[in-house]
């Protein structure tokens, strides 16, 4: 199995990390990438100095980032949830679709009784 590893970027943003992940299986090669995580500066409610009054916490308005590698991988398997989940609602549907069919034919067969028995009353009964 061949070892690949994705190359990490030049960056001089202080508010961000970048930090190899886990190892990912494709194929024969086993793959390493990396991802971007943002951090801003707020106020620390724990604070019990003047040194600690700011710490920085994950900036969750801002996407983590992926090397271009791990982010195709990320988008085919996110690809594939959709498609099996697509597959499975349109099974549900077709089920309801052939549920309403089965009760509409059989409300069709009762009408058809009824109207059968309706006439035989207009007709003086069962002959």
């Amino acid at each position: 199995m061949e070892t690949v590893y994705a190359e990490l970027p030049h960056t001089e943003d202080i508010n961000s990390i970048i930090t190899r992940i886990d190892p990912i299986i494709y194929g024969d090669h086993m793959y390493y990438g990396w991802k971007k995580v943002f951090y801003k500066t707020v106020d620390n409610p724990d604070a019990k100095s003047e040194k600690d009054k700011l710490i920085q916490v994950v900036d969750k308005s801002k996407p983590v980032e992926y090397d271009n590698i791990t982010q195709q991988i990320i988008d085919t398997q996110n690809n594939g949830k959709l498609n099996a989940q697509s597959m499975l609602n349109n099974m549900n549907q077709q089920r309801f679709n052939s549920q309403i069919m089965l009760d509409n034919m059989n409300l069709q067969k009762m009408a058809s009784q009824l109207m059968l028995e309706i006439n035989q009353l207009k007709n003086g009964g069962n002959k």
